[in-house]
């Protein structure tokens, strides 16, 4: 996969990320080995032996997420030693997953975290970033691209400006309307826009958050070891870069934007994915009650 001698099924090369949890993977599964005493044959990669590994990586104490990354690598190695005509019968085993705990930012919320004076020059260029991301839907990396040259991909249709790029996960072209907040960024740095380390970053809008005192308590469910877990967490503790993601699909649905447009411009090819960004996805069931006298009736 790092050499390019293995591709993804659309023939580009494994992200770095997915090597990454390979490699994760690969040395969990060694640890197994050793817990066995024992070295997992070609002809015993199946879904027997994944099971087993399984219940080995909840006894670590991971989370379900983490688990069903691993398990779902695991057994992707094993279909490719039987595509391959290594192994005996394709690794046949479900993995589990759930939707975690992740929050957007609503606009108030945005205002505030803009409105802070507390904030440093570095920290401020660091928010800018993450504002161009909220009013794009950008992935980090896609971002990353934009940002090198943003004027290159504004493009103008019909009196109206927008933005065309090519999503560097996917292949495929995202087209997002232009913001007024993003022309007012690319406007304020003449397009030679600050660049950083997505884990800066996560870092910093950590520090932005919790100087603009969004520190509202979340609860945090989370599948750990097997068991159901719940824990209390300041907000600001949880926004990232992703966060940035979801704000826009969340608000874009929010302010009525369908979800084919929303899919056009986050690159999702299904609303299946887009609606696993979508975290207002509750309330917009009952927005149309909020205030109703019903709820007013002195009882």
């Amino acid at each position: 996969m790092e050499t390019g001698q293995i591709l993804t099924e659309k023939g580009v090369k494994y992200s770095y990320a997915t090597i990454r949890i390979y490699k994760s993977a690969i040395t969990l599964f060694k640890e197994f080995e050793l817990l066995l005493q024992s070295k997992i044959k070609i002809h015993e990669m199946n879904g027997r032996t994944v099971k087993a590994f399984e219940r080995f990586l909840i006894s670590k104490g991971l989370t379900l997420n983490s688990v069903g990354g691993y398990l779902s690598k695991i057994k992707a190695i094993g279909n490719f030693l039987f595509a391959e005509d290594i192994g005996l019968k394709p690794v046949k085993h479900s993995v589990k997953s759930e939707q975690t705990t992740k929050i957007y930012l609503s606009i108030p919320e945005i205002r505030q975290l803009k409105n802070n004076e507390t904030l440093t020059e570095g920290q401020k260029k660091v928010l800018d970033v993450f504002l161009v991301q909220a009013f794009t839907g950008f992935s980090y990396k896609t971002l990353q691209e934009f940002l090198k040259n943003p004027l290159a991909f504004v493009k103008e249709f019909d009196g109206k400006t927008y933005i065309e790029i090519e999503r560097s996960k996917t292949g495929e072209t995202s087209v997002v309307p232009l913001h007024n907040e993003v022309q007012r960024i690319i406007t304020k740095y003449n397009g030679a826009m600050p660049e950083f380390t997505e884990v800066y970053v996560n870092r910093t809008l950590k520090i932005i958050g919790r100087k603009a005192g969004l520190n509202n308590p979340i609860p945090v469910k989370i599948t750990k070891g097997g068991e159901k877990v719940t824990q209390m967490r300041p907000k600001y503790e949880l926004i990232t870069s992703h966060t940035a993601r979801r704000t826009m699909i969340s608000l874009g649905l929010q302010n009525g934007l369908s979800t084919t447009s929303l899919q056009a411009i986050s690159g999702h090819t299904t609303e299946k994915q887009l609606n696993a960004y979508n975290r207002s996805e509750k309330i917009l069931r009952i927005k149309d009650i909020l205030g109703h006298q019903f709820f007013k009736e002195e009882i």
